[in-house]
């Protein structure tokens, strides 16, 4: 395709290389995305009207008893679907087991609830002859590991009862998902600690914080730090950031055989053939134009 691109513009003697492409894609700051969220769902000609409905009813409130919760699917066994080999691998079918993480906390992080996990069975295998009131998280279970509206009022007493014995009041912030909105959820005037307010549908991807933080979509390795209580900032670590050794330790965690070293990953850029760099001027020049 981009050598008939190239024969529309006149341009006969270009060769589409690997190293072409690379730097073609490096210079136009082409990167590869993966779509996710709800963003395009939002009633965008609303959101200012919305906002400032949210900001004077946030004025009223400390900033550290401004709660909201939000739950996001764990695929706990699912593989990356990137890897790092020198071959390509025939993929098996993507396992989609889940479980429902509910992670709640205040605006200003100094707050964070334990999280809540839905899974599918009672006692699974790995939780043999464990307490549950030991682990790390409020665990429930269901045939569908969902979040129900008898799970969502569990976790309103509870939080309820936990501000109640710090004798603190909060504002909980959430979404219109069925299980939080339906006859029989929990009111504000059913709890004595929290005042309850629920987002307006379709727009939390952009009035919510744990919607923007979390759903994109969420890992292991994340929800780890939350149960583990370290600080999350949600920055990204620069690739430069990172030495030889710490790549070499991340490639070795990888299930494959015969893939890449951390120094081959590193030089591969640099190693490739660069071609044509005056013909790749021009075409940019030309789509500028």
């Amino acid at each position: 395709m981009l050598i008939e691109f190239a024969k529309l513009l006149n341009i006969n003697d270009f060769k589409a290389s690997e190293g072409w492409l690379t730097n073609f894609k490096r210079q136009a700051g082409l990167k590869e995305f993966v779509h996710y969220g709800e963003a395009n769902s939002a009633p965008l000609e609303d959101l200012p009207k919305y906002r400032k409905k949210l900001q004077n009813l946030l004025k009223d409130w400390p900033l550290e008893d401004i709660f909201n919760c939000d739950e996001t699917g764990l695929f706990w066994k699912m593989e990356p679907s990137k890897l790092l080999a020198r071959n390509a691998i025939v993929e098996k079918k993507k396992n989609k087991q889940r479980v429902t993480v509910l992670l709640c906390a205040n605006i200003t992080g100094t707050a964070k609830i334990r999280p809540l996990v839905i899974h599918y069975f009672k006692t699974p295998q790995p939780l043999h002859k464990i307490k549950k009131e030991d682990l790390p998280v409020n665990y429930y279970w269901n045939n569908k590991a969902w979040m129900t509206t008898e799970v969502w009022n569990n976790f309103l007493i509870n939080l309820n009862n936990q501000m109640s014995e710090k004798n603190r009041s909060i504002l909980l912030l959430y979404d219109q998902a069925s299980a939080h909105c339906s006859e029989e959820s929990l009111k504000s005037e059913d709890l004595s600690n929290e005042t309850l307010h629920p987002l307006p549908a379709n727009t939390t991807a952009h009035l919510q914080p744990m919607d923007a933080e979390f759903d994109n979509p969420e890992t292991p390795s994340s929800i780890a730090s939350i149960i583990s209580d370290s600080t999350i900032t949600g920055d990204i670590i620069p690739f430069q950031q990172y030495n030889t050794q710490e790549i070499q330790n991340l490639i070795s965690q990888l299930l494959y055989e015969d893939v890449i070293n951390a120094n081959d990953y590193i030089e591969i850029d640099d190693s490739l053939e660069i071609e044509n760099i005056n013909i790749t001027n021009r075409i940019i020049n030309l789509v500028q134009i």
